[in-house]
C-alpha cells in the first residue's frame, strides 16, 4: 500500500520485459495524465477517494 498526495502527480513505473505489453488500471481519485500502455505511468491525485492502482502486464508468446 502507498499512501498518496491528494492534489499531486506521482510517476510509477515497472522493468521492461522484452515482447510484453503493459496497461494501467486506475479505479478512481485520480486521472492517468501518461503511458497508460508502457512501463511508465504519470497519475494525477485529484479526487478523493479509495484509489486502486493495478498495472497487467501480457506476454507475447514466440511463434
Amino acid at each position: 500500500m502507498t499512501v498518496v498526495n491528494l492534489f499531486s502527480q506521482t510517476t510509477y513505473s515497472v522493468p521492461y520485459y522484452e515482447n510484453s505489453l503493459y496497461q494501467w488500471i486506475l479505479n478512481e481519485g485520480g486521472t492517468i495524465l501518461s503511458g497508460e500502455n508502457s512501463t511508465q505511468v504519470v497519475i494525477d491525485w485529484n479526487t478523493l477517494g479509495a484509489p486502486q492502482l493495478c498495472l497487467s502486464e501480457l506476454t507475447k508468446m514466440a511463434a
